[in-house]
């Protein structure tokens, strides 16, 4: 999925000598925790977050440090505790890769920017959870059955699987490659008749392989698969 089908289009961004006070302002009302920073010409030059507001301003317990903090919000400019260099993405990226990047550099939001730097949009964490739900197909899920199943990562492995699931509809199929090197499958599927959709979930239940099924309320999890595995850490 790429980046460009789930950013956000409309950026609140600001310039570097924006004063801190209306930084404040903007994060409040429109309940964000970060601004980009930009240029005159668009080019994002860091990044604005409310604790690094928080973290420049003085404790608040008398009247005189109220004024103080005051004082700094109204004096102080972005580009005095701005980030730099900001985390940025390409808008030519995917929902994947900007997650791996937000686990990696520890940041809850991606400006989106051009190949020349250009602020074009803005990912947040809830954006890339959005799109990568979607793709697991959660979006049908409620009228939906969920198999997983640890095989051996060989040819020929996933196609046995698929051809068992008959007269359904295969909403997702995903797979990857565990540390022990196994191949994780998890596919959702459905049918508008119940009978199909039964049929096609006994003759997998059966599967030496089957590591769990889910649907509606109903679910089943293979303790002799799952507690031979490693825990994900």
């Amino acid at each position: 999925m790429l980046i460009l089908d789930w950013m956000q289009n409309n950026v609140i961004a600001i310039k570097p000598k924006t004063r801190l006070l209306e930084c404040r302002r903007l994060l409040r009302e429109n309940k964000i925790g970060r601004l980009p920073v930009v240029d005159a010409s668009g080019i994002v030059v860091g990044v604005l977050s409310a604790s690094d507001i928080k973290a420049c301003m003085p404790a608040q317990d008398t009247g005189l440090q109220v004024l103080e903090a005051l004082d700094i919000l109204a004096e102080t400019q972005a580009r005095e505790i701005m980030t730099i260099p900001a985390v940025t993405i390409s808008y030519k990226s995917t929902v994947t890769q900007a997650a791996m990047l937000m686990i990696e550099k520890s940041v809850t939001s991606l400006p989106v920017v051009d190949e020349e730097g250009h602020l074009k949009g803005i990912l947040t964490q809830w954006d890339v959870f959005k799109g990568l739900t979607h793709m697991s197909g959660a979006q049908v899920m409620r009228n939906a059955v969920e198999v997983g199943f640890t095989v051996e990562n060989r040819p020929g492995t996933l196609r046995s699987i698929l051809e068992q699931i008959e007269g359904v509809h295969i909403a997702t199929v995903l797979s990857a490659i565990d540390r022990d090197g196994r191949r994780q499958v998890e596919i959702i599927f459905w049918s508008a008749d119940p009978a199909k959709e039964d049929a096609a979930l006994d003759r997998l239940k059966g599967h030496p392989c089957l590591r769990y099924w889910a649907r509606g309320s109903e679910s089943y999890v293979n303790m002799e698969i799952v507690g031979s595995q490693p825990q994900k850490k």
